[in-house]
Formats: structure tokens, C-alpha cells, sequence
């Protein structure tokens, strides 16, 4: 069904709309305190500025409070209105002279043709103004989204263009097909809504189930309502409202298993567009969950701790096992990090996991007991890439886990350091072979220090590992290979990394850094260069330049 079609299916809205929206903008109003006062027995008796002005009852009444100018501490005056008991929000009558506005979502749901279901979205602005003003209030309401679900498992979104940020007036709609960017906030639902829902799509999407177990509110947003913005959309990233359950609903039809079973928190969680892992091909709830049937007798999941016993159990299914409820206590624990306990199973049994790791723990092998079971879990996959033997009780079970992972870390470094030093190597092979004849061109020494060119490419990468900088980047193997610098190292003796030179093929020095980009002797070094530079073969050095090849 086509776009024009749904809309033209649109019934009108409830004749009592406009008193649903004004009775739930409670605590929305306005006070004027000041000048205006226009009832004769208040003029004689009350001074002008005792008065004060209510726009949700829209009377006068004397008041002995005084408006302050707004402070960071007190950026807003509040009070209740004596008469109709209202939050008022207080602003100068003398000062005021504009418009307050009021936002707020509101949702309707309504049952159309071809047992079709639509979710309307209101942006409702109330403008407040003062007396002097107009005596009045104001309720414009601009329909932003439409959500149509039908029997047959497909839907559509529709949000609309409406609001002149420059004239604060609401413009004609223009409907956009899944429009993006628009944020569904949460706010009050018509009360007919959940019966309207009844013999069409949202049917078992169980609406009004799904609000008293909290799957979603109709809890207004203040912190959107407060807002001095009057755009029609709303800056929430809560993802709690009707909108986003139906949006799930529709997407996913199984979502009602979830409403039935009690897992609010998996709806939340789902709804906040993050992965909750849930099989969409399932027959029945518990393969949804994905876990054994048995689990899931007297299981609702409401909140973070029963997510984390949702995780034990599929676990537990995954590797086909059977977890006592005391080994499901201790995996709970730490059991948002399957991967690792995948690994760890692999050499151990799930008793002898949770000893290991709670004694690891009170060894202060790391700050928590997941933290203990991440180390652990890198400790034995590192072990089994450098090819230990994972037999071996010593290696599986180390008495001092933080010290053995630590050593493991080392030598993955250094496996992974030689590797890169190989392939440098091979592709830089330039570097070792021009190294001979620049040597000759560039080594030089005085007093304690020394200079020379790099041997090789994997020389370079291993001075930058040792001294913690990033000569050993591609980018200055690559200059130095095609000879548009050159690195040289300077040092105390021919063996320990101190000091890393780069030049240019003229002899002049382009920048140096000893370890972690420091310069330590910043003025000693700078005078040793000094001297080093005056010292060059400016002829030798524009024939290494020039040299073709090597």
C-alpha cells in the first residue's frame, strides 16, 4: 500500500485531545510576578508588584514573592500557584515581554482499515504568555511520525518536515518515507491506544502488558519539555518510548515472547539498538533466548543481574553443559566475557575455572574477578599461539598469574618485533645495502660520542621499539631507502640506543629525539651536531646522494 493510501486512512483525532495534552502538561506553567493587574479591588490595596500571575488557572492573586535575577546557583524561580497548586516556573512581568514555550511529545494509536495500526507522534508546544500580552494560552501541535503495522509482518515509517526555526510557525507537512535523525521521545499515550491496538498488527505486541512491566514509558521528558528549543524534534537518547517498542514489534514479531515472559530489560536493552543475541528464527521462547528449556521456568530477566545469569545460561547451552546453581552464582560474575571463558574451558573444567580465578583474585592478579578472568584467558591464548605445551599443568595453572603474563606479553613483543624486523627487511632492502658505502660517508667521532648510519631496516624499527618513538614507521624507512634523508644513530657506545639523528641529503639535521621523543643534554647534542655538520664532506655527500642503486 502506497504512502498517499495510509495517509488517506487516517482517522480524526479524538475530539478531547486537546484536554488530554493540557491536563498532562502539568507542572508546564508560567508565573508573571510584577505590574500588571487589571481587577480594581487589588489596586487600591496591593501594591503592583505583589502580584502574581498564574497561566494555568489564569488568575491574580497578592504574593510576597520576589523575583531575583538569575544566578548560576538559582539559574530559575519556582513556585506553586496558591489557587490551583500548579509548579510555576517565574519570570518578571515587567521584564518578560515574549512568548514562553513548552514542549512535549504525545502518542496516539489508532485501528484503521485492513486491520492496519497506526502510532501517531505529536510535537506539542504550549506557548505561555504574559498578561500584558495576551491573556491566554495556546496549544499547537505538529505531527512528526507515523508508524503503520499490518497483520502481515510489514510496516513503515514516515516522519515529516513542519517547523520554521526562523518564524517559530509550524509550515504545512511534507511526509518523507524512513526519514532519519529524528529522535522518538517519550510522553504521554492516549488511553485508547492499547484498545485500539486489538485485532490489527500490534495486536501481540501486548501494549498495555508491555507498559506495566516496563518495557517502555509514557513518562513525560523534562529535561525536552524545559528546553528553550522550539524545534518539533526531540534530543533524547533514552530509546524508551511506544515508538521504539512498536519499531522492535514490527521488526522482530517474536518480541511479544519477551512481553510475556517478563524481560524487560532485554526489551530496553533491544531497543537502545544493542545486540542482545536473540534467535529470530526460533520456534519457541527458549531457543529465542537461546537456552535450555528447563531455564527458563520461573526466569524473567528485569534488570542487570538477571541479564548476567541469561549469559551463564547460554553459555552453559553453548558448550553443552549442565552448571550446578552454585557454579551459575560464580559465573555470573564475569560471564559478559564468554569469549574468554570459551578459552579457558578449553584446558580446564568450570570448578576448576572459578578456583583458579578467585584465587588469582585474592593474589591480586588484577582489580575484579572479570578482570582476573580476561587476564587469564590472554594469558593461556598467548601461551598456545607461541607454541607452549598447553598439557603441561605449570603453563595452564601459573602460580603467579600477573608475572607470567607479563613475560608472556614480553615475548609476544619480541616475536612480533622480529617479524616486522624480517618483512622491513625485505621490503627497505636498500637500507643494508647502502649501508657500506654510507658508512664510510657519514660515520664520525668525538669525545664520548659516536655516529653512524642504520644497518638495515629492522635496525631502525628495533632503535624506535627500545626508545618509544616512530622512526621505526614506514614513513622513514621509506625516506631513507630512496635517499631523501637519512637516519643515524649517535651513542655513548656502539651497542645501547641513545639518540636518533635524521638528515638530509646535504648535511643539514632535520630533527632528533632521544627515548619518548625527550632530548636529553638538549645543548651538549646540539653542539656535538654543530660540529659533526661542519665537519662533513660536502662533496661525499652529494655523491652518496647521486649514487644510483645502493
Amino acid at each position: 500500500m502506497d504512502v498517499d493510501k495510509l495517509h488517506e486512512m487516517l482517522k480524526p483525532l479524538p475530539v478531547d485531545f486537546d484536554e488530554f495534552i493540557r491536563e498532562h502538561f502539568q507542572g508546564a506553567w508560567t508565573g508573571y510576578v510584577g505590574m500588571y493587574c487589571p481587577e480594581p479591588q487589588f489596586t487600591e490595596e496591593t501594591y503592583p508588584e505583589k502580584m502574581l500571575y498564574c497561566t494555568h488557572c489564569r488568575t491574580y492573586m497578592p504574593t510576597d514573592i520576589k523575583v531575583k535575577k538569575n544566578t548560576y546557583s538559582n539559574p530559575t524561580w519556582h513556585t506553586n500557584c496558591p489557587n490551583c497548586l500548579e509548579s510555576l516556573e517565574l519570570f518578571s512581568m515587567k521584564k518578560k515581554t515574549t512568548v514562553t514555550e513548552r514542549h512535549q511529545t504525545f502518542w496516539l494509536g489508532q485501528n484503521l482499515e485492513n486491520k492496519i495500526f497506526v502510532l501517531r507522534g505529536f510535537r506539542v508546544t504550549l506557548r505561555l504568555y504574559s498578561p500584558e500580552i495576551c491573556d491566554d494560552t495556546e496549544i499547537v501541535k505538529q505531527e512528526i511520525r507515523r508508524l503503520y503495522i499490518s497483520p502481515d509482518e510489514s510496516y513503515k515509517e514516515y516522519c515529516a518536515w513542519g517547523y520554521d526555526e526562523i518564524t517559530h510557525d509550524f509550515m504545512p507537512s511534507i511526509w518523507q518515507t524512513r526519514a532519519a535523525g529524528f529522535a522518538s521521545a517519550c510522553g504521554p499515550i492516549y488511553p485508547t491506544t492499547f484498545d485500539e491496538a486489538k485485532g490489527t498488527g500490534a495486536e501481540y505486541a501486548h501494549l498495555k502488558l508491555a507498559l506495566e512491566n516496563d518495557c517502555f514509558t509514557d513518562e513525560e521528558n523534562w529535561s525536552d519539555r524545559w528546553g528553550t528549543s522550539g524545534s518539533y524534534y526531540c534530543s533524547t537518547n533514552d530509546y524508551d518510548s511506544i515508538w521504539d517498542f512498536l519499531s522492535c514489534y514490527a521488526d522482530d514479531r517474536k518480541f511479544e515472547m519477551l512481553v510475556k515472559l517478563n524481560m524487560p530489560y532485554i526489551v530496553r536493552t533491544k531497543m537502545r539498538k544493542t545486540s542482545v543475541g536473540l534467535n529470530k528464527r526460533a520456534k519457541n521462547p527458549w531457543d529465542y533466548l537461546k537456552i535450555y528449556k528447563s531455564r527458563l521456568k520461573g526466569f524473567t530477566c528485569t534488570d542487570g543481574n538477571d541479564w548476567e545469569r541469561l549469559m551463564v545460561y547460554r553459555l552453559e547451552k553453548k558448550l553443552k553443559l549442565h552448571f550446578t546453581e552454585d557454579e551459575v552464582k560464580n559465573l555470573k560474575e564475569f560471564s559478559s566475557r564468554s569469549y574468554s571463558m570459551d578459552i579457558l574451558l578449553k584446558y580446564m573444567s568450570v570448578r576448576q575455572l572459578i578456583n583458579r580465578v578467585n584465587k588469582y583474585y585474592k593474589n591480586k592478579a588484577g582489580y575484579s574477578k572479570l578482570a582476573v578472568l580476561t587476564t587469564y584467558a590472554d594469558y593461556l591464548n598467548m601461551k598456545a599461539s607461541l607454541g607452549y605445551d598447553m598439557t603441561n599443568t605449570i603453563t595452564v595453572y601459573p602460580h603467579d598469574l600477573k608475572e607470567e603474563h607479563d613475560k608472556a606479553v614480553l615475548e609476544m613483543n619480541e616475536r612480533e618485533a622480529k617479524k616486522r624486523e624480517r618483512i622491513v627487511n625485505e621490503k627497505f632492502k636498500e637500507i643494508g645495502a647502502r649501508f657500506d658505502k654510507a658508512n664510510k660517508v657519514y660515520s664520525y667521532h668525538s669525545g664520548k660520542f659516536s655516529i653512524r648510519p642504520a644497518k638495515d631496516a629492522a635496525e631502525i624499527v628495533e632503535e624506535g621499539r627500545i626508545l618509544h618513538h616512530c622512526v621505526g614507521g614506514d614513513k622513514y624507512l621509506s625516506s631513507h631507502a630512496k635517499k631523501q634523508s637519512i637516519i643515524l644513530f649517535l651513542r655513548t657506545n656502539d651497542t645501547t640506543p641513545y639518540i636518533t639523528v635524521e638528515m638530509d641529503p646535504r648535511g643539514e639535521i632535520i630533527q632528533w629525539y632521544g627515548a619518548y621523543d625527550e632530548k636529553p643534554e638538549k645543548e651538549k647534542i646540539n653542539r656535538w651536531l654543530r660540529k659533526y655538520t661542519k665537519q662533513l664532506d660536502k662533496k661525499a655527500l652529494k655523491r652518496e646522494a647521486a649514487r644510483k642503486g645502493a
